[in-house]
């Protein structure tokens, strides 16, 4: 009896952009953005009704950004010296922050800065004596 002879075909490309490069699209469409505001330009936002309607406006770019409401990014001294007041270890710090020990660790030895996310977490903690 032969053996079964399996024909290999190529993979078909379809339409579909990948993951990596729908990533890619929303980081250039998210820096954009930041950009718009930084300069001040309108920027096109909906609003939507709890009856089903909605209204395109455009707000200027330091309104919008001021309503974010992004807190000062912290120094990895100042992160240092935040987690040393709680008196807490990194690990119960990451928990608190909802991020991994590693990234907290990275935090404090210059190699990245806390999102927005974590920041307004941390002004919080900071805000706290």
């Amino acid at each position: 009896m032969p053996a079964a002879v399996t024909k290999k075909t190529k993979k078909k490309k379809s339409g579909w952009p990948s993951d990596a490069e729908i990533i890619r699209d929303l980081h250039a469409i998210r820096k954009e953005k930041q950009e718009s505001m930084e300069r001040n330009e309108p920027i096109m936002v909906t609003r939507f009704y709890p009856d089903g309607r909605r209204e395109r406006r455009p707000i200027p770019g330091h309104e919008l950004l001021a309503s974010r409401n992004i807190p000062e990014p912290m120094s990895a001294d100042e992160l240092r010296k935040l987690r040393a007041r709680f008196k807490v270890s990194q690990e119960q710090f990451a928990q608190w922050l909802m991020v991994s020990v590693g990234t907290v660790r990275s935090w404090e030895q210059k190699n990245g800065v806390p999102p927005g996310p974590a920041l307004r977490l941390l002004d919080r903690y900071r805000k706290v004596s």
